[in-house]
């Protein structure tokens, strides 16, 4: 119920906007669509997929132990398209990404990571099999957040309550590096993204004098890839900004571990 003082309030002003010519509503937002989930779980994340052009109205859910894929519609509604559900009930499910296989084989099917806030794990679901492709097991606690590369969806990024981010290959599903420690958060990480435009896979070759540290075997000449930049935030009230300069090709050379 809208008070009197409101409604008289909504009156005068449509009064107003009546007499410039000009409609109510008119350059309003409009609401065109709700959904209602298990209303004992809370939506933590969604996701639009913009990595495949093919797949761009598709929108994923996470909510206690499910995530949903939706397709929108044109008329400006959704429809379910997929339901996974966890087996083990008690998991919670905060975060989700759209991700992508660096294989050709399977490199235009659309995945779907969800990362578990209670076991810590990280499921990559293949969308078009309808299968789990690999789980990422690592982490000490829940993860909080997960973000595919811009220019590399198969590169992984995840926070967690364990205070630690880490790398992730879905190809080859290993860990790649680990950001923790000394230099790192000292409360749970609730918050990651890379930095845009910057392709861990794009060769260039050092020069004298470049001011690169070539006590991690850099030497002068040798074609070097990119570095994977990114920022985390958490608990601590930090934020970091983390880069793999140092360790060159480190990418590359874990989709064949």
């Amino acid at each position: 119920m809208y008070s009197r003082r409101k409604l008289k309030h909504w009156r005068r002003r449509k009064n107003e906007l009546e007499k410039m010519g000009m409609r109510y509503n008119e350059g309003r937002y409009k609401l065109s669509c709700v959904v209602r989930q298990d209303t004992k779980d809370h939506v933590y994340c969604c996701a639009l997929n913009t990595f495949h052009p093919a797949h761009a109205d598709k929108l994923a859910t996470t909510a206690g132990p499910r995530a949903y894929v939706y397709r929108l519609t044109p008329d400006g509604g959704v429809k379910l398209m997929q339901c996974y559900v966890d087996e083990d009930d008690e998991e919670d499910y905060f975060a989700c990404c759209w991700c992508a296989s660096a294989v050709p084989e399977t490199s235009g099917r659309p995945m779907l990571a969800v990362a578990g806030g209670y076991k810590g794990v990280v499921r990559v679901i293949d969308c078009v099999a309808r299968v789990v492709r690999v789980n990422l097991r690592g982490h000490g606690g829940g993860v909080n957040d997960v973000k595919a590369h811009p220019l590399r969806p198969h590169l992984l990024l995840t926070a967690s309550k364990d205070e630690s981010c880490r790398l992730w290959n879905v190809d080859s599903g290993a860990c790649v590096a680990i950001f923790a420690g000394e230099f790192g958060h000292r409360n749970e990480v609730l918050s990651v993204d890379f930095k845009p435009g910057v392709d861990p896979y794009d060769a260039s070759t050092s020069e004298p004098g470049d001011g690169e540290d070539k006590s991690v075997g850099q030497g002068v000449g040798q074609v070097l890839d990119g570095d994977v930049v990114f920022v985390s935030g958490a608990m601590d009230n930090q934020i970091k900004v983390w880069s793999t300069r140092g360790y060159p090709g480190l990418a590359r050379r874990s989709d064949e571990w």
